[in-house]
């Protein structure tokens, strides 16, 4: 071991905490239990919100065109 660790461990250290530290017992800690996944909500009415179909492409292209115009 490099001189300068030994010299270094020589050096006392007094540490003073400002609130008092609590030890374990050192008993058996229990397990945390794992959380459960949540449920999608389902609506009021029961009925799924239908998506929009998707536009044709010749449509997005004719609004593309009207805006940039």
């Amino acid at each position: 071991m490099p001189r300068y660790f030994r010299e270094d461990c020589r050096i006392p250290v007094d540490i003073e905490f400002k609130e008092k530290v609590e030890k374990d017992t050192g008993g058996k800690k229990k397990k945390k239990k794992k959380k459960s996944k949540k449920k999608k909500k389902k609506d009021d009415d029961g009925e799924k919100k239908k998506k929009e179909p998707p536009q044709p492409f010749d449509q997005k292209v004719q609004l593309m065109d009207n805006y940039m115009n």
